[in-house]
């Protein structure tokens, strides 16, 4: 099966399988050559993990070299911000732990993950941004 073909506005069997079962979404990412960054509507196969609260997907999309945890959505949301906003504290800290994420992207209303962090009850996260974001600028 070629599971990286998509006919013109079809959506990516992974993304498919992130409403599936937990075990058919991880045994789809041990296909050789999987397109881990595949998007459909705008949003990463990693951003639709965060959304549904797939962690044991997310932490496996995360171990992917090629990874892009900096997608952003056509409102500029990226996985972090989705994460905040669903309250998964454990996802928001997987994240970021990925030394490339990009703390300083904004949606278009200009809101960032350290304003979406200062909104929710998750100190631990709003912590380890603040931290992230005093070594980046020290």
């Amino acid at each position: 099966m070629k599971v990286n073909n998509q006919r013109h506005g079809s959506v990516h069997p992974l993304i498919t399988a992130v409403e599936g079962t937990e075990n058919c979404t991880l045994r789809l990412l041990r296909v050789p050559n999987i397109d881990v960054n595949c998007c459909w509507l705008g949003m990463s196969a990693l951003m639709y993990g965060c959304q549904g609260g797939r962690n044991a997907f997310v932490n496996e999309l995360l171990k992917c070299d090629e990874i892009n945890v900096n997608h952003q959505d056509w409102a500029g949301r990226t996985a972090l911000t989705i994460t905040i906003q669903e309250g998964n504290g454990e996802l928001s800290m997987a994240l970021l732990d990925r030394k490339e994420i990009d703390l300083t992207l904004a949606d278009v209303r200009g809101k960032r993950a350290l304003d979406y962090a200062q909104k929710s009850n998750d100190s631990r996260t709003l912590e380890r941004i603040r931290q992230r974001l005093a070594a980046f600028n020290a």
